[in-house]
């Protein structure tokens, strides 16, 4: 399996419109998304080191493509499973999901 160097030129942003949402409540986190994930995803990686979200594939990676400020990294760092869900972005509505392990990484 060939691992690739971080950063990635290529981010999940940069393909696609997405939206992170946090719920404080009960500590879940939801990945919004507008186009399918390019392969099967295995698991998403939070780095608190520099603050980064990477979804994991079996091949490679995917950043999420942005550097989140300290509240939310704390925020980040309380969840351990995260939704996505593939959302059509005329309708609104969910076209699928899935909820994968969310691994803390540094």
């Amino acid at each position: 399996m060939k691992k690739l160097s971080l950063p990635f030129t290529e981010t999940l942003l940069n393909m696609m419109e997405a939206d992170l949402i946090y719920n404080q409540a009960d500590d879940r986190l939801t990945l919004l998304h507008a186009n399918e994930l390019p392969h099967d995803l295995l698991h998403v990686n939070f780095r608190s080191s520099d603050k980064r979200l990477f979804l994991q594939f079996e091949a490679r990676g995917l950043d999420f493509g942005m550097e989140f400020d300290e509240e939310f990294t704390r925020d980040l760092s309380k969840a351990t499973r995260i939704t996505l869900l593939h959302i059509d972005p005329e309708t609104k509505k969910a076209l699928n999901g899935v909820e994968v392990p969310l691994k803390q990484i540094d």
